[in-house]
């Protein structure tokens, strides 16, 4: 290793985000879904379905059940807790989100960080689903529109979430920086 002359400079942040979920049915609407779902796998069992075919319906059942139970409840707007961090290492940055930021973010927060290196993680210390950015919700897709069910999420995580995690982020990053600026 090469000694600079300088200390090393290590430091670290955190911010725990909650992220609102798209706005859940009523209890009816979810009792219907439900409805629906059990009725076609009910339909495929009927026509002979192997396991194998089974499975997706089993699971849209499985969920469309964590939606009811989640409606009756009367929550409302739910939303998820994502932890951002950053560590610093003398000028390199490692940011990590739980979940799976889309790469537009993960650029966003590269461009905007002070630190010659950074990289960024998704699936740091957990990982609640897609974080899309706002443009994706757009165009629709698997990421909006079904993954959050196989992450147990009653409804999508709302749109402008992951530009909250980008702006979390590069302020976790800014405020790194001048922990190390000098004194």
């Amino acid at each position: 290793a090469v000694d600079s002359g300088k200390p090393d400079c290590v430091s670290a942040g955190e911010v725990a985000l909650s992220l609102p979920l798209l706005p859940l049915p009523d209890a009816a609407d979810a009792r219907s879904l439900l409805a629906e779902r059990e009725a076609a796998i009910e339909a495929l069992i009927r026509q002979g379905a192997t396991p194998d075919d089974l499975n997706p319906a089993r699971y849209q059942v499985q969920w469309a059940q964590m939606l009811l139970r989640t409606a009756e409840e009367n929550i409302g707007l739910a939303s998820v807790t994502v932890p951002v961090q950053v560590v610093r290492i003398n000028e390199v940055a490692v940011v990590g989100v739980a979940g799976e930021l889309f790469v537009e973010a993960q650029l966003a927060i590269k461009h905007a960080s002070p630190f010659p290196s950074t990289l960024v993680a998704a699936y740091a210390n957990g990982c609640v689903g897609y974080i899309p950015v706002a443009e994706a919700y757009l165009d629709g897709g698997y990421e909006v529109e079904h993954s959050y069910k196989g992450y147990r999420l009653p409804a999508a995580i709302a749109p402008g979430a992951a530009e909250k995690v980008t702006a979390t982020a590069i302020g976790l990053l800014r405020a790194a920086a001048a922990n190390g600026a000098p004194g």
